[in-house]
């Protein structure tokens, strides 16, 4: 038996292999190039290119472009490219709808930095159109609304501002968050250090400016607050009413704690459930006196499904009310929650 024949012989046995096995192995061998350059290597770029391809060619294998679809959106906020971070990250949560796990990590780290500043990690607003990234909670304005700014709150609020034309709202607001955040989201290490900086969470490195060191404090504060709520596991609701219910329990105790709500209290006509975007709500309005003897009357609505919590809220004088509410309900009537 030739030589030439042997080689024959071994080309036609490769040949003979399911493309599908050859471009397996192919974009394994392409990922674990793109996880040395990330990870050892240090070389960002080099790593994204490695994922992109394999994003864009892997569309047969579906473990291993969700793994690099993940991990392009990790390097590109390693590398602070904010711009790519949310295009990728919305890729990921588009088209790995069952990899909840990842999203609910990779949207912990980017509330985390928006902490410290870059709000568009938490959302964009255009064309009367504000989409919520993690979330994927969207509101439209009209009636004379226009967005103001968006911001994070404590536990995994985060909070978007709209400003009334008529200056006749004292304040109007949307906060929104994810709902049964897997412990994996919330106590995910974030990928340019090992180690412990307050509790379940790495530290920052030795030689890491001012400014980074503060987005690691903040972060670890965040993550343990969170943590907190967790391990506290009570009163847990069963159902989106018990938690409906809850919300409004809530609300009313901590407005007749805080100062400058005297005398709050709901209208008990005003107490309904309804429908959002074919999700279950639940309306409400309380009035109360501010410390300048004003009456104030406020607009609640809260929304929870199994992937969302969303809250409407806006507050105007008495005299001024009717009119605010109703422009105000044309952003809750059209919002889209998931």
């Amino acid at each position: 038996m030739t030589s030439k024949f042997i080689a024959g012989v071994a080309v036609m046995a490769l040949l003979s292999l399911s493309p599908v096995l050859l471009f397996a192995q192919t974009s394994a061998e392409l990922l674990q190039r793109g996880i040395y350059l990330q990870e050892t290597a240090g070389d960002l770029d080099g790593a994204i290119q490695v994922y992109r391809q394999i994003v864009a060619s892997a569309s047969s294998q579906p473990a291993l472009a969700e793994q690099a679809q993940f991990r392009l959106t990790q390097s590109l906020l390693q590398k602070v490219d904010f711009t790519g971070v949310v295009q990728e990250f919305q890729a990921f949560a588009r088209k790995y709808p069952d990899q909840q796990n990842l999203v609910d990590a990779m949207g912990s780290r980017m509330r985390a930095i928006a902490e410290q500043g870059p709000t568009q990690l938490l959302g964009y607003f255009q064309g009367g159109v504000y989409h919520h990234y993690w979330t994927g909670v969207e509101l439209r304005t009209s009636g004379g609304w226009t967005f103001q700014r968006q911001t994070t709150r404590p536990y995994g609020w985060d909070k978007v501002e709209f400003l009334d034309g008529s200056s006749k709202a004292t304040s109007a607001v949307v906060v929104m968050m994810r709902n049964n955040l897997s412990s994996e989201a919330q106590f995910i290490p974030t990928p340019l250090a090992k180690g412990t900086f307050g509790p379940a969470f790495p530290s920052p490195p030795a030689a890491a400016p001012a400014d980074v060191q503060a987005v690691y404090k903040a972060s670890a504060e965040v993550f343990q607050a969170m943590k907190n709520v967790q391990l506290a596991g009570k009163g847990i609701p069963t159902s989106i009413p018990d938690a409906l219910q809850r919300r409004l329990k809530a609300k009313l105790n901590e407005r007749g704690d805080a100062a400058g709500f005297h005398g709050y209290a709901y209208r008990p006509e005003s107490i309904q459930t309804r429908t959002i975007s074919g999700q279950l709500a639940l309306s409400a309005v309380g009035d109360y006196t501010d410390d300048k003897g004003v009456k104030i009357s406020e607009y609640l609505t809260w929304v929870e499904t199994e992937k969302t919590k969303t809250c409407f809220m806006v507050t105007a004088a008495a005299s001024d009310f009717p009119d605010v509410m109703t422009r105000f309900e044309s952003i809750v009537s059209s919002a889209l929650i998931p």
